[in-house]
């Protein structure tokens, strides 16, 4: 979706909440991935709490799981930790910045990306989930809402697996480490985070596959191949450890 040039945050939200639903689609008949479900849902919780989404992040979240390197709109000072993604046209090549247009027509603040961090940071926020929504006996997320996220909402679709916010049972990133218990997300440029509960193990990959442009990493199967060798090189290795 392209949001109004110049528009400003307010507008390009408006822009998203009154977008029509396509593909002749109809609520609870077809499964369609679209960034803006997640756009509208960070759109809602700021609604609903009156807090902009990055703060309600750091407060709710990072900041009381000791994540200091995951957060929206890092500072200039932390830019040469970061790597370059894309290179735009009127944008240049984009480092420290969100890469996603939408997200950058929200002013880099949104559900859908705009969020940096670190395999560390990440580790962290996994381990909580398969900790119960507990890490270093904080509690983050009440195991109601844990369970909802790892319930599959679309057993009317098969090979959809979603629960609220994460994939689940996915081959086509998890490779072996997939099952109907595991769990995870992929991210455009590259990144992609997988879960597994039966052998407590985590997969995070901070891969670049746009730079410097992302037309040779459209070529699907090829830009998950990463991905499915990293989780059978770790399925392996977990296997061979507790046989």
């Amino acid at each position: 979706m392209a949001l109004p040039a110049g528009a400003g945050r307010g507008a390009s939200v408006e822009a998203v909440l009154r977008t029509p639903l396509n593909r002749g689609m109809t609520p609870g008949n077809q499964f369609y991935y679209s960034d803006l479900g997640l756009v509208t849902l960070g759109a809602v919780i700021e609604r609903l709490t009156g807090q902009p989404l990055d703060r309600l992040v750091h407060d709710e979240v990072t900041a009381p799981l000791g994540m200091r390197d995951t957060g929206y709109l890092p500072a200039l000072s932390v830019r040469d930790r970061i790597a370059a993604t894309e290179y735009q046209p009127g944008r240049g090549m984009i480092r420290g910045t969100v890469h996603d247009e939408t997200a950058a027509a929200l002013g880099g603040v949104s559900g859908n990306a705009g969020i940096f961090s670190t395999a560390g940071d990440l580790a962290v926020f996994a381990q909580m989930l398969l900790d119960g929504g507990v890490y270093a006996g904080i509690r983050i997320l009440r195991e109601t809402t844990l369970r909802e996220m790892l319930t599959n909402f679309n057993v009317r679709f098969p090979g959809q697996d979603h629960g609220l916010g994460v994939e689940l049972n996915q081959p086509y990133f998890m490779g072996p480490l997939a099952s109907p218990v595991a769990f995870g997300h992929t991210g455009f440029t590259g990144t992609s985070l997988a879960a597994d509960p039966r052998s407590q193990t985590i997969l995070i990959l901070l891969s670049n596959q746009v730079h410097p442009d992302r037309l040779w990493s459209t070529k699907t199967p090829y830009r998950n191949v990463p991905r499915q060798r990293l989780a059978a090189d770790l399925a392996a290795a977990v296997r061979d450890s507790f046989p």
